[in-house]
């Protein structure tokens, strides 16, 4: 869509005394670094006031890479001081990818970020908009993650999702109940 950036009165200024030129209309590598700055900043904020509380912080971030979706450069996000858990959601149903390439990716970027930057990896699996006879892929991604040396696994949504229509696996029941499997497994260590 033409919605890419926030064009506000703050952030027009903001660009102006960062760049020193007015806000351009359209994408320009300025303006992607500005955004993705911009983000970093208000997330390194929330963390410092988080740290405050005597809390622990986590940044969960989207499956993706390009400046389309946002954040490009994920060493930003892993480099805020105060972060705790870095996180992904590389639900391979959901974006129609390979479970073994697209969920392997992004699971083994997450991992190398959370050991260079100190931090704890964690991973979300996909427990909404499952297609029955698919349900066993979530005990693979389980593994894989696993295997990876992820110990911080969560699931969205909740029950499969069964109470939004929109979002429903079609056999929410067979979700949860693997994923109540899943998740004993890991707490006694199998």
């Amino acid at each position: 869509t033409n919605e890419w950036t926030c064009c506000c009165t703050i952030c027009r200024r903001l660009f102006y005394e960062t760049y020193g030129i007015q806000m351009p209309p359209a994408r320009t590598v300025e303006l992607h670094e500005f955004r993705e700055d911009t983000i970093v900043g208000f997330l390194s904020d929330l963390c410092s006031y988080v740290k405050t509380k005597g809390l622990r912080n986590a940044i969960c971030l989207a499956p993706f890479d390009d400046e389309s979706h946002g954040i490009v450069n994920w060493e930003k996000v892993a480099s805020i001081a105060n972060l705790d858990i870095l996180g992904v959601t590389p639900f391979w149903q959901f974006y129609q990818e390979n479970q073994i390439l697209f969920f392997g990716r992004f699971v083994d970027k997450v991992v190398a970020l959370a050991e260079t930057y100190g931090l704890e990896a964690q991973v979300w699996l996909q427990g909404f908009l499952v297609p029955a006879g698919s349900e066993n892929e979530l005990a693979l991604a389980a593994d894989i993650a696993a295997r990876k040396g992820v110990h911080n696994l969560a699931v969205w949504g909740f029950k499969g999702s069964s109470y939004m229509s929109f979002l429903r696996s079609e056999e929410p029941e067979t979700i949860w109940k693997m994923i109540g499997k899943l998740f004993q497994g890991f707490a006694i260590g199998k």
